[in-house]
């Protein structure tokens, strides 16, 4: 049987605690301040707060920021939404079990409070796989707190299939909703993971990327590799030099990851 220890938020910002002598940037260091930091909230696994501001916090640059959290991401322990500054760690669940159904119920406000996105919908089933091992009046507050409808309800509007409502709008849902909810998921993906990842001065070459992408049609498991690469890479020197001046353009990196042979220049 493993053995926990409770850690309060609070030691992040003790005055003692920041008299001792800081780590310098290491992934350890930052696994442990993602799970138990300030800017955790009420639902395991769930942090808050942008890049720029976790780096902050530790008093590390942001390039250091962004080198530590890559090695995190490659093991898949960690996984962002910079765009919306939310970030979820699936395994954190197992560290901070719930103590009762009540805590569970508890969890809804926290959960809504959460911004709109595709890593919401991966919070809500992560959550919803985790308690499936816990006993029935676990479910059940699980049910309350997060019923399928609300699930239904998040699908729907990371696909922008949503309804809306022609009394406020007046007109019908527009067309490039429609487009966009016919969309292939790596599509989507490109859009709303990819292309805001990456450096923004270099977003050039996106239709050359998005076309080659449409070659290979990569799975969840070809993009999780090439956001990780990229983590990686925005965290190098080469990238970094010149206040990043010789980043490539989107096309030429996906070629650089060597993800198919017919990738296009």
């Amino acid at each position: 049987m493993s053995l926990y220890r409770r850690v309060s938020i609070r030691m992040w910002g003790d005055a003692k605690f920041h008299a001792l002598s800081q780590a310098t940037p290491n992934a350890q260091t930052l696994w442990f301040y993602l799970l138990t930091g300030e800017y955790t909230i009420a639902l395991p696994g769930v942090i808050r707060a942008g890049e720029a501001a976790l780096a902050e916090s530790l008093g590390w640059s942001l390039s250091a920021f962004r080198k530590t959290f890559a090695e995190i991401y490659a093991k898949d322990m960690a996984s962002p939404d910079w765009s919306v500054r939310l970030v979820f760690l699936p395994k954190a669940l197992i560290h901070n079990p719930p103590q009762s159904p009540k805590v569970v119920i508890a969890w809804r406000k926290a959960f809504e409070e959460l911004p709109d996105c595709a890593l919401k919908l991966d919070i809500y089933r992560a959550i919803k796989a985790y308690l499936e091992d816990f006993g029935e009046a676990f479910q059940k507050a699980f049910d309350i707190a997060l019923p399928v409808s609300l699930s239904e309800s998040l699908t729907q509007n990371h696909r922008d299939i949503a309804v809306i409502e022609t009394e406020v709008i007046g007109t019908e849902v527009p067309s490039a909703l429609k487009a966009r909810s016919k969309q292939p998921d790596f599509e989507i993906w490109f859009n709303d993971e990819f292309t805001p990842a990456y450096p923004e001065h270099r977003r050039v070459q996106g239709k050359t990327a998005l076309n080659a992408l449409r070659k290979i049609k990569p799975d969840v498991e070809a993009r999780v590799a090439i956001i990780a690469r990229l983590e990686t890479w925005k965290a190098s020197d080469d990238w970094q030099k010149e206040a990043g001046k010789y980043v490539p353009g989107m096309g030429n990196s996906l070629r650089t990851a060597g993800i198919s042979a017919n990738l296009e220049r």
